[in-house]
């Protein structure tokens, strides 16, 4: 048998390799890589491109790690993937978010902005990632968040999945690297209350390469504190969804309650929509009641009952919510802007939009 076998797998859904893994010298899992896969797989296999894939799944070795799909499908909900396989014990042959690359890198010196918080505040974890390789590389970092005694006492998953980020690094070069858990990312649905909340309580943080790869680890603990609500803005969208030149545009935006405390009727709010920098619409509102994880759809009237007329180019659109400080968790998601362009598109968001161009 051939010592140097590099095996390519193509395919939609992981399909366990057990039984050759020990008989191969490498294993590039190109799912479907589309018409210039050939191309993309070739330049890895040769070293002209340094992977940094990381597997969006979890691999079994073998069909009795899978756990049977009952008829209603129910248990697909919580146990499958990372969760089914830590709450089992199991060991897969290649864990969710495994991916090696032609270089190597080291993890070190976890520390937290607050390690004794408040329900509400923002939780900073920040580490140094270095490149510890001989040639330039991508790394996916991941941040897993696990409970441990909390209040109320929800079982909840050994671990959780709360960020990651693709971070290119120059041989022995380091950089520091920070998340920031919000409220949404410590939410537990109490069954009592039928609500999401943030949980009292001690947490544990581990940050690595892969969900089985953690050498980092800390904890904090988070003390009773009031409910405040924490109003995101989101999805820009126009009414006609392409508008053509000269049609009236209305614009809406989804508000998403990723604070502490709900949103009651009577609260005030207002939102305001921009094209280039000059208001068209608002929307002033105080009957909207929004609940904690919870989301309201909202539609801004014409500035002086006059709609704006869309025309041809490209256009800034921004919407912005009036929030003060001392009502709002986080003042640095008030506000989301995206592109128009006029004829033949949609609102895109900003991120995307620069992803795309």
């Amino acid at each position: 048998m051939n010592p140097n076998i590099i095996l390519v797998v193509i395919s939609g859904g992981t399909c366990s390799i057990t039984p050759v893994i020990r008989n191969i010298k490498g294993l590039i899992y190109a799912f479907y890589p589309g018409q210039e896969g050939g191309q993309a797989i070739t330049d890895v296999l040769f070293g002209k491109y340094n992977p940094s894939g990381k597997m969006p799944a979890t691999m079994p070795k073998d069909d009795s790690q899978i756990i049977p799909i009952s008829a209603d499908f129910r248990n697909m909900v919580t146990k499958v993937g990372y969760r089914w396989f830590d709450s089992q014990k199991l060991a897969p042959e290649f864990a969710f978010g495994s991916g090696l690359s032609y270089t190597t890198f080291e993890y070190s010196n976890i520390r937290l902005n607050k390690s004794n918080a408040s329900v509400g505040d923002l939780i900073e974890v920040s580490f140094d990632l270095k490149n510890t390789g001989k040639v330039p590389g991508e790394e996916v970092s991941q941040l897993y968040l696990s409970t441990d005694k909390i209040i109320p006492d929800v079982q909840m998953p050994v671990k959780q999945l709360r960020g990651f980020r693709k971070i290119l690094l120059n041989p022995d070069e380091t950089k520091t690297i920070t998340f920031t858990l919000r409220p949404e990312e410590l939410y537990i649905y109490n069954a009592e209350t039928k609500s999401y909340m943030v949980p009292e309580g001690k947490f544990i943080v581990r940050v690595g390469g892969s969900s089985d790869q953690l050498p980092l680890r800390t904890e904090f603990k988070l003390i009773k504190a009031a409910g405040k609500a924490d109003l995101t803005v989101k999805n820009i969208r126009t009414m006609p969804t392409f508008p053509k030149e000269g049609d009236e545009v209305t614009f809406m935006v989804s508000l998403i309650n990723n604070g502490t405390g709900p949103i009651k009727t009577g609260d005030k709010l207002k939102i305001h929509f921009y094209v280039d920098g000059k208001e068209v619409a608002t929307c002033i509102s105080a009957v909207t009641s929004i609940p904690v994880g919870g989301m309201d759809f909202v539609c801004g009237q014409a500035v002086r009952n006059k709609n704006w007329i869309a025309s041809k180019g490209n256009f800034k659109v921004t919407a912005s919510i009036d929030m003060t400080e001392s009502k709002d968790l986080n003042m640095h998601n008030n506000k989301c802007e995206a592109l128009l362009t006029i004829p033949n598109g949609k609102v895109i968001p900003a991120e995307i939009a620069e992803v795309i161009k």
